[in-house]
């Protein structure tokens, strides 16, 4: 009689524990919805943020795509560039990184919750001769 009473006091906890707990996995939803992260965006068209094709690297008639990892303020301020893969032509990759860090190329800034915040997006970009 003990060990059935036990049984159906554990499945009691049992049952309770879970409705308490399918009532947050209810919420979650809600919880996610709530909280918005936002990246920043680089438009490369603007003027300044986008490169001149290197003169050197057009008479070798270089072409590439790479790929970079940018840091932008909470201001849209770029504030560090890393080439993460390169184009496999220095002078293509430097022209894109020195053009977004020269000063006058800014980003919209990522948000979190709607407000602005420091983030790091990753960006491709490519090199190509028409």
């Amino acid at each position: 009689m003990k060990k059935k009473n036990l049984l159906i006091g554990t499945l009691i906890l049992i049952f309770i524990a879970f409705s308490a707990f399918a009532e947050q996995i209810k919420q979650l939803p809600t919880l996610v919805d709530s909280y918005s992260i936002k990246p920043a965006v680089i438009n490369f068209a603007k003027q300044g943020c986008s490169p001149e094709y290197p003169r050197e690297a057009l008479k070798i008639e270089a072409q590439g795509a790479l790929e970079l990892s940018i840091l932008v303020s909470k201001t849209g301020k770029i504030i560090d560039v890393k080439v993460t893969k390169s184009s496999s032509h220095e002078l293509l990759d430097n022209a894109v990184r020195d053009t977004l860090l020269n000063g006058i190329c800014e980003a919209k800034p990522g948000t979190r919750n709607g407000e602005p915040t420091e983030s790091n997006i990753k960006v491709g970009y490519v090199w190509k001769l028409e």
